[in-house]
C-alpha cells in the first residue's frame, strides 16, 4: 500500500494490485490519482498516536505499513519493522543498562563483529516520522 498525494494533501492510496488491473493500453493516459482509492482507518494513524496503539491496530488489521495523516496532510509512513525497532530499543533503555537481558539475541564485544563498522541506527534515515 502506497500514499497518494496532490499538492500536499492525502487523497489516498493505491496498491501494486490496483497498478496491475489497469490495462497496458491505458498506462499511458492513467493517472495514480485515478486508481487510488481512500485509505481505510486501519490504513492511517495520527502522529499524536502511540506507537503501542500503532502496533495493536496493524495486528487487528493485518497490515505491516500505515500513513500518518494529520488532517489532510501526510506526514509519514510507518511500518510494522519501524515499531519492531522502536520497541526493541525501548525495552533495552528499560532495563537500565541499555541491553536486552537475554530476551533476544544480539552481539556481544566477544562476538566477531567489529561494532565500530556497524551504521549508526536510524542516522539519517527518513522513514521515521517525528511527531511532536
Amino acid at each position: 500500500m502506497f500514499p497518494v498525494t496532490d499538492n500536499g494533501k492525502f487523497i489516498g492510496c493505491v496498491t501494486t494490485r490496483d497498478v496491475q488491473q489497469v490495462p497496458q493500453n491505458e498506462w499511458a493516459t492513467t493517472t495514480v490519482a485515478h486508481i487510488s482509492r481512500e485509505c481505510k482507518k486501519e490504513n492511517t494513524i495520527s502522529p499524536s498516536s502511540d506507537a503501542i496503539r500503532a502496533l495493536v491496530t496493524m495486528s487487528q488489521a493485518g497490515v505491516s505499513r500505515m500513513m500518518v495523516v494529520d488532517g489532510e496532510r501526510l506526514v509519514g509512513l510507518l511500518s510494522l519493522s519501524d515499531l519492531m525497532q522502536f520497541i526493541a530499543l525501548k525495552v533495552g533503555l528499560e532495563d537500565g543498562d541499555g541491553t536486552d537481558s537475554g530476551r533476544w539475541s544480539s552481539p556481544r564485544r566477544t562476538d566477531a563483529i567489529d561494532q565500530a563498522h556497524l551504521p549508526k541506527a536510524n542516522q539519517g534515515d527518513e522513514r521515521f516520522v517525528k511527531a511532536h
